[in-house]
């Protein structure tokens, strides 16, 4: 967990109110320390060093409810308050970050539980985690953080970290960009200010509802629990099926899922998942004269669709698509109007523009147009604009129509890019449009998260003032930490694809994934990008392989891969897999710094490049030898996945070096794959498929040391640098690589074909 929030904690007295804006009428229901009732439970508090955690369970849950209790009633009848807080001894419900069910210590609910009830996440306001030590507090506390981002209905999740020994007591704010830290505030009754301020954020996290609990307003959750997505334009979309999932806290987040049209008016909404903010919110936060606290409308040029009362997720009652997330951002409170803004008439600029023109490219960008009015697509790109407000929705022309998309499945990918690559996928995906290997890209959007742009708060000051006093281990090299912007983005593509899990255990599709995705990759690398994440959730199976004609093959393929293509053309006559998600992708050719750690997925990246990772060798360039040695890995982890049962111990200790952080470990297990002999009579769970795996290992260990070869004429300098005779040799590198592939690729499809 350090590792993964790695100089990305904050803290500061202001973090409570960047989440909650301050509302200094909630301080008048701060129960007085001195009274009976708080001293009381001050006093329960108040156990010896070196206590256990549990006795102060109770007291703490008490306290907190005490506290939320002095708040205005939530019904007219004032029958209950607005959150709940409990001891919560038992495992959860439901597992959602990979880690099995875990156990916080208490939790807050809007919903009251019985004692037996086992609680599920979704319906997890605040949870609460009890340690001695600060730094596994906080750890153990983000495991459910993280818990309560994956259920996918907020941008944010809010922990309490008790102390027992110094009775300290923290909020922690997750997100994907950072992990925000208020102080640690010790509860006694002769500190009053300390247990004010406490009691202050506590208030205020209890009292706000809604999408300033961080609730997204673009998705919604039926009685079933199943995701639905709230598009403009299109309506309610239903997941069918998750294709893939990355779990983390800070980072992309990147989730895949199958979707299909549906209709509002047999949506049952589920009892935990209903969005709501308090009645007259908006006056009182008018009231205030903040302007960070108003909720803002996604279309500047239309008119606000005034919601009279709230249906499953702010729907009007009369079940009617929505136009703008202003129906579901708002949840009933009138944004302020803004001005529109006029059309720029410019089009989405390409962050990757072509450095070669002499180069094959791809057919011209496609021209992007909005669902809405023409104004709406100038909408400020900052990133304070992209959280309040978001983008409509923006599509391909010719590449779909919304009738289609509304009869028929596609894709929507959910990811957290960060801020200043939110257009490097979009740019690939229009110079790809058409070739062979790659997704069909319909649209995309930005998704609205008001309030998030209060983050921009650490940009100002001195950074150092920001660390956390009790994690020191987070910072590296004692840096301060480090302002990442991420948005949250919707892709759109109509090629419908599977996880490539579903064929881990057929030794042709696995040998024809290989095929497929390695022209993709060299077709990128003829456009001049490396895409840098080649992993198990970005290659993709077609539902239904796609059948070409001879002549459909040659006009897609000859001209990038010229007359040695000839003898490999039946193979491309069906296509199996295709490859997606390019949100790390960059020009290969293109003079820039590289951060070795913050590209590809750990278990999938190539022996040579984890290598330089780990002696923090800054100087490495991504390129094509590795996204085609990335891709092996994958295919292999995923036959290793698919066949563990039947494994050999020696096969299950690979399979479980995937899955490892120890990178010297890992490195010796891949160079282990790589110099495997082409009898391996040991074998179980790779029996079928090794025709193609001793072939390819040979293949990636021959295309390195060319590679290594070729990098010695760099002199220590870059392929952006490098003469055109470089250039040539590290095309022709990558040139006979590909072709050592496919024929692998053939040889083993002979070979597998003769064993059955």
């Amino acid at each position: 967990m350090e590792l993964e929030v790695c100089g990305l904690v904050f803290q500061h007295a202001e973090v409570p109110y960047l989440f909650f804006p301050k509302m200094a009428e909630l301080d008048g229901y701060i129960p007085n320390p001195r009274s009976t009732e708080v001293r009381t439970l001050l006093k329960e508090l108040d156990i010896l060093p070196g206590a256990a955690e549990r006795p102060s369970y109770s007291p703490l849950t008490r306290l907190m409810t005490l506290i939320s209790n002095k708040l205005p009633r939530s019904s007219a009848s004032g029958a209950s308050p607005v959150v709940f807080f409990f001891v919560y001894d038992k495992r959860m419900a439901d597992s959602k970050d990979g880690a099995g069910r875990l156990m916080p210590d208490a939790l807050a609910s809007e919903t009251k539980f019985r004692r037996q009830d086992s609680v599920p996440w979704i319906a997890v306001r605040i949870a609460v985690e009890v340690k001695e030590s600060w730094s596994s507090a906080i750890q153990q506390a983000l495991t459910y953080a993280r818990s309560m981002l994956e259920v996918g209905n907020k941008w944010y999740s809010l922990v309490i970290v008790y102390q027992q020994i110094s009775r300290r007591i923290c909020f922690c704010f997750a997100t994907r960009q950072g992990v925000y830290l208020s102080p640690s505030w010790r509860l006694a009754w002769e500190e009053r200010d300390q247990f004010h301020n406490f009691a202050s954020a506590l208030l205020h996290a209890c009292y706000y509802s809604g999408t300033r609990a961080g609730l997204d307003g673009s998705r919604s959750f039926d009685s079933s629990g199943c995701l639905h997505f709230n598009i403009p334009g299109l309506g309610l979309l239903k997941n069918e099926r998750e294709l893939f999932h990355r779990i983390q806290v800070i980072g992309r987040a990147t989730h895949v899922y199958r979707v299909q049209s549906a209709e509002y008016s047999s949506f049952e909404p589920n009892e935990y998942a209903i969005p709501m903010d308090p009645p007259g919110l908006e006056d009182k936060l008018a009231a205030t004269g903040d302007e960070l606290v108003h909720l803002t409308d996604l279309e500047a040029a239309n008119p606000v669709m005034r919601v009279q009362k709230p249906g499953p997720f702010g729907a009007p009652e009369s079940a009617q698509p929505p136009t703008s997330y202003s129906s579901f951002a708002t949840h009933g409170v009138q944004p302020p109007p803004l001005q529109p803004q006029a059309p720029s008439g410019s089009p989405m600029p390409d962050p990757m523009p072509d450095a070669h023109p002499h180069r094959q490219t791809a057919p011209s960008p496609p021209q992007l147009i909005p669902t809405v009015s023409s104004s709406s697509s100038s909408i400020d790109q900052t990133w304070e604009s992209l959280c309040q407000r978001g983008t409509a929705p923006y599509w391909v022309r010719g590449a779909t129509t919304k009738e289609q998309l509304q009869q028929t499945p596609f894709v929507v990918k959910d990811t957290w890019v960060l801020y200043e690559r939110r257009n490097v996928e979009i740019s690939v995906l229009q110079k790809v449009r058409g070739q062979y290997g790659f997704v069909e890209y319909a649209g995309h959007m930005v998704v609205p998260h008001p309030g998030m742009e209060a983050l921009s708060f650490f940009q100002k000051g001195d950074p150092s003032t920001y660390k956390a006093s009790d994690w020191y281990q987070v910072y590296p090299d004692e840096n301060p930490p480090t302002v990442v912007q991420r948005i949250h983005k919707l892709m759109f593509y109509t090629s419908r694809g599977l996880s490539i899990e579903t064929l881990g255990r057929d030794s042709n599709m696995t040998a024809h994934a290989m095929k497929d995705i390695s022209t993709a990759l060299f077709i990128l690398f003829k456009l001049g990008i490396s895409h840098r994440d080649v992993s198990t959730g970005n290659v993709l199976r077609l539902e239904s392989p796609l059948k070409r004609s001879a002549a459909e093959v040659t006009d897609l393929l000859g001209t990038h891969l010229g007359p040695r293509f000839k003898r490999f053309m039946p193979l491309f006559e069906t296509q199996y897999v295709f490859l997606c998600d390019f949100d790390h992708a960059v020009r290969w050719n293109e003079k820039r710094t590289y951060a070795p750690g913050r590209s590809g997925t750990w278990g999938f990246l190539p022996a040579a490049r984890m290598a330089a990772l780990t002696n923090g060798d800054r100087s490495w360039e991504d390129g094509p030898i590795d996204d085609l040695e990335a891709l092996l890995m994958v295919l292999f982890y995923n036959t290793l996945k698919a066949n563990i049962s039947d494994a050999s111990p020696m096969e299950k200790r690979h399979y479980a070096s995937f899955h490892s952080d120890d990178a010297y470990h890992l490195c010796a297990t891949k160079h282990m794959f790589l110099g495997s002999p082409s009898n391996a009579p040991h074998l179980q769970a790779l029996r079928k498929t090794w025709p193609l795996w001793w072939r390819v290992f040979g293949v990636a260990t021959k295309a390195r040391l060319e590679l290594n070869e070729v990098r010695t004429l760099l002199h220590g300098g870059t392929f952006a640098e490098a003469s055109w005779e470089t250039k040539k040799q590290l095309d022709t590198v990558t040139e006979n690589a590909l072709f050592g592939y496919l024929n692998a690729v053939e040889e083993a499809l002979t070979d597998i074909a003769w064993d059955k």
